[in-house]
C-alpha cells in the first residue's frame, strides 16, 4: 500500500533511480557507505542535479569522500547530522546542522523543517 505521495520500492537502488532528494540515516559510517557506495550501487543511478542528504553523525574523512564520488556524478550531496534522539525525531524537534552548498540548503530546507525544530547552515 503507497503512503500518499510515496511510491513503495524493494530496494535503496530503486528508490535513488526515482528520487530528487535521497535521505541517508544510517548508524555508522560504514553503514552508509554500503548504502550510498557499495554493492547496490546507488550513486550509480542518481539522477542528474539529485540532492543526497546525509543526517548521520559519522567520519568526516568518509563524508567528504562520499561528497567528492557523489558530486563526481553530476549529483549533490549535504552532510546534516541530526541531535534530539528517538524522542526529538518522533516529535519534529530535532536540531538539524547542514553543511554544505548555500543553494542546495535553501532547496532543501522545506525538508528539513519538516523533519526538526531547529536548523542550522555551517
Amino acid at each position: 500500500m503507497a503512503l500518499e505521495g510515496a511510491t513503495p520500492a524493494s530496494s535503496f537502488r530503486e528508490v535513488a533511480e526515482k528520487s530528487e532528494v535521497v535521505i541517508t540515516i544510517g548508524t555508522d559510517t560504514p553503514d552508509v557507505q554500503q548504502v550510498l557506495l557499495g554493492k547496490n550501487e546507488v550513486v550509480e543511478v542518481l539522477q542528474t542535479d539529485t540532492v543526497v542528504i546525509v543526517m548521520s553523525a559519522i567520519s568526516p574523512t568518509a563524508t567528504r569522500e562520499m561528497a567528492d564520488t557523489i558530486q563526481q556524478k553530476g549529483t549533490h550531496m549535504l552532510d546534516a547530522p541530526v541531535s534530539g534522539g528517538e524522542d526529538g525525531a518522533i516529535a519534529g524537534t530535532s536540531s538539524i546542522m547542514v553543511g554544505g552548498n548555500e543553494a542546495l540548503f535553501n532547496r532543501s530546507l522545506p525538508i528539513f523543517e519538516v523533519m526538526g525544530k531547529r536548523i542550522l547552515s555551517i
